[in-house]
């Protein structure tokens, strides 16, 4: 989304956050999952007269080029050239968050272009030999109030069901799919990266898209869990930047709130299939009096602090939406060094490193689930995240 687009959705969301969260009756946990459904059924993305419909999973190449990877009329998926997807190599899926106002605006989607650094940040990924996709549900997740967009990733009879918006402003469920988004997304990813023989598979969410990032991660290991899914498609890390939850309890979800929901399944990943998570908190998002803090989480999974000063600090929505830039910039370089005060109060090498996506897997695993938080103490006022230093607390 562009800059001013995120500017304009930052004040309405901050205009409607007192808008009452979900009131549909209460809906079926889960939405009846069944690890066998094959979501055959679901519709294409077709014109049909002046409706449209295109979501799904898009691979790259280096020059931030993207091609369609799914055909929903057959449930199979689109035979793409080596440079977008080479099954042998390590696969980045992203999810991106809410798109209010993209649908009108020719249905502008996110790319790997990073303006303030004048960088394509994908090239790095594929010159260090990486698939790299994004799963676009733009058309769902352009709503006036986020809540009805964030209701489409658990259930698909939510506020505003499986509705999707037009370039004309209108809404349609013309060609609405019948599951929610994760159930989507993982069954795509089974059917396109189920073969992948890199056993390197990464999930990357920017802040609503965390949310389905993360459960589409756990429909991922349930259905492995029952031997539907090959082992080799579960994540073994999930990165969530500057990830958004919404407060209060949701009908849909039994009561539970989104972070709440989102906790427990991140604690069960945890423990069923070791995956290494990461928060990379970069605004203030959560802390605008509509979000959830999500406490509880910091103490389950690396939780690192990134501070772009460099940008106005009332800018809240460019310090939100450079996490997802800096991360996929980060590939380029050496883990960042971490850093802790001496006797003296004076920062001093450990001798480890802190989180970014060049950070090693294992390192991610061995800082998560303690007391300690990493705060970015250098490079807070250059774009680029070379020179990156991270302060152990």
């Amino acid at each position: 989304m562009k800059t001013t687009g995120l500017k304009l959705s930052f004040i309405l969301l901050f205009a409607l956050s007192f808008i009452t969260s979900c009131t549909t009756e209460e809906l079926e946990i889960n939405d009846g999952e069944n690890f066998n459904e094959l979501e055959s059924s679901e519709t294409s993305n077709l014109t049909i007269g002046d409706d449209f419909l295109d979501y799904g999973i898009y691979w790259f190449n280096e020059d931030d080029e993207s091609v369609k990877g799914f055909n929903e009329a057959n449930n199979t998926a689109i035979n793409v050239a080596l440079e977008y997807y080479d099954a042998s190599k390590p696969t980045c899926i992203y999810f991106h968050g809410w798109q209010l106002g993209s649908s009108e605006d020719n249905y502008d989607r996110e790319g790997f272009y990073f303006e303030d650094g004048n960088v394509n940040t994908v090239k790095f990924w594929k010159d260090k030999g990486w698939n790299v996709g994004i799963f676009y549900w733009n058309q769902f997740a352009d709503e006036v109030e986020v809540k009805d967009a964030e209701a489409k990733i658990w259930h698909a009879n939510g506020p505003r069901r499986m509705r999707y918006r037009l370039s004309d402003g209108s809404y349609s469920e013309l060609q609405s799919p019948t599951s929610n988004l994760a159930k989507l997304a993982a069954n795509q990813i089974n059917k396109i990266v189920g073969s992948n023989t890199s056993g390197n598979v990464r999930f990357a969410g920017h802040s609503l898209g965390s949310q389905l990032a993360t459960n589409t991660a756990l429909t991922i290991s349930n259905r492995v869990e029952n031997g539907v899914y090959p082992t080799s498609l579960m994540p073994n890390r999930l990165e969530l930047l500057d990830p958004f939850w919404s407060s209060d309890p949701k009908s849909y979800l039994g009561n539970d709130w989104v972070g709440e929901r989102s906790r427990d399944y991140i604690d069960t990943m945890i423990d069923r299939n070791n995956i290494a998570t990461t928060w990379y908190a970069s605004s203030l998002i959560l802390d605008i009096g509509i979000g959830d803090s999500n406490e509880a989480l910091k103490d389950v999974v690396a939780f690192q602090s990134v501070r772009p000063w460099y940008i106005n600090a009332i800018d809240i929505p460019s310090k939100h939406s450079n996490v997802r830039h800096s991360y996929f910039w980060s590939i380029n370089f050496d883990a960042p060094r971490e850093v802790s005060l001496n006797f003296f109060q004076r920062r001093g090498a450990t001798g480890n490193v802190a989180a970014s996506a060049s950070t090693s897997t294992s390192r991610i695993l061995e800082m998560m689930g303690d007391d300690n938080e990493w705060d970015q103490v250098e490079g807070r006022f250059t774009v680029s995240p070379e020179d990156d230093e991270f302060e152990r607390k």
